[in-house]
C-alpha cells in the first residue's frame, strides 16, 4: 500500500511525481503471501500437534504409575504371548509383581491356609448335611 501511495505522490525535491520503482508482480506477491500464510497454519497445527502429544504422553505416565495390578496382568499376557508362552501365567507373574508387600503377604497366608480352611469347610459341609438328615428322619416319622 506504501508503494502504491508513493508511485502517486510527487516528489518532493523536483515537484514532479516519483518514477515507479520496478516492484513484485501482483502474482509473486499473492505467492508470497500465501507462503507466509501456509508457514503460519503448518506453525500453528506443528504446535497444536505436540501439545497433544505431550498430554498423551503425559496420561500414559499417569496410567503406568497407577495401573495396578490389572495393568501389570495384561501387559504380562501380551508378554507371554508374545514370548510364545501361556499368557495366563504371564499375567498372573506379573499381576503378582505387581501387588504391594501387604497384598503379597495376604495372598500367600490364604494360599498357606487353603487347605486348611478347605477341610475345616468340607466338615461343616458334613455336617450341615447330617443336620438336614436328621431334621428330614423326624419330619418323615411324626407324620
Amino acid at each position: 500500500m506504501t508503494q502504491a501511495l508513493a508511485e502517486r505522490e510527487p516528489d518532493a525535491l523536483t515537484g514532479t511525481e516519483a518514477e515507479p520503482e520496478p516492484s513484485i508482480d501482483n502474482k509473486e506477491r499473492l505467492k508470497n503471501s500465501f507462503q507466509a500464510l501456509l508457514v503460519a497454519v503448518v506453525d500453528k497445527v506443528a504446535g497444536v500437534a505436540l501439545s497433544k502429544v505431550d498430554d498423551l504422553a503425559g496420561s500414559l505416565e499417569d496410567v503406568t504409575a497407577r495401573g495396578g495390578v490389572g495393568l501389570a496382568a495384561a501387559l504380562g499376557a501380551g508378554k507371554a504371548l508374545l514370548a510364545g508362552t501361556n499368557p495366563v501365567w504371564g499375567a498372573v507373574k506379573a499381576g503378582f509383581a505387581a501387588l504391594g508387600t501387604l497384598a503379597k503377604t495376604l495372598v500367600i497366608v490364604g494360599l498357606a491356609l487353603s487347605p486348611v480352611l478347605l477341610i475345616v469347610l468340607a466338615l461343616l459341609l458334613v455336617v450341615a448335611l447330617l443336620v438336614l438328615a436328621i431334621v428330614l428322619a423326624i419330619r418323615a416319622a411324626t407324620r
